[in-house]
């Protein structure tokens, strides 16, 4: 079990010529949150620092890394600018809360970013992206040219056999990105295929 008990008091910057809190002045806020009942049941209460820039910096490659995984199922291959990287470790870390924002902030910037494009866009076939941060501190997406769709395959030969009155399926994309499924007989594939 984790918890963020006492990692406001560690944050807070004590006044006079003390030093701040110390590690171990956090129990304070532990006996008040939970009960003793609780408290008797834990092996140990393991303090951890607050995250340093190098800890943050994989905390974002992680989270992009997930999200190149998503995207590789899409066949897109995106590129992360370094401008990128610290923006999401400046912005997707708190103090208080560690990496916990970090998820929120890729979903509203990047992923937003690349629906549109992946569903409707230049990266609906695939694609190469290189995910930026422009001088507004907005995401900006530079797709290369995404290869070429393949050619739809033509419909079933007529020379492969089908029982007669069998259905035969034939997928129509029509070039509107929406793949419709069309049953019909296999002797019209038959016939067609005699008139070729």
């Amino acid at each position: 079990m984790t918890t963020n008990a006492g990692a406001a008091e560690l944050t807070k910057s004590m006044m006079g010529f003390t030093p701040s809190q110390q590690s171990g002045d956090e129990m304070a806020e532990i006996k008040r949150m939970f009960t003793p009942e609780f408290r008797n049941r834990l092996d140990a209460v393991i303090s951890f620092n607050s995250l340093d820039r190098d800890i943050i910096m994989r905390v974002v490659d992680k989270f992009l890394m997930q999200l190149e995984q998503q995207l590789e199922e899409k066949k897109v291959e995106p590129t992360f600018t370094p401008a990128l990287r610290a923006y999401l470790a400046e912005k997707g870390f708190d103090p208080q809360m560690g990496a916990r924002p970090m998820a929120r902030l890729i979903q509203d910037t990047i992923r937003s970013a690349l629906a549109d494009e992946l569903l409707f866009g230049r990266l609906a076939h695939g694609g190469k992206v290189t995910v930026d941060l422009g001088q507004d501190q907005k995401i900006r997406l530079i797709s290369k040219k995404s290869p070429p769709a393949s050619p739809e395959p033509d419909p079933p030969s007529a020379k492969a056999p089908a029982p007669a009155g069998a259905f035969c399926f034939w997928l129509d994309g029509g070039g509107t990105g929406v793949t419709e499924l069309y049953p019909i007989t296999c002797d019209y594939w038959r016939h067609r295929g005699a008139a070729n």
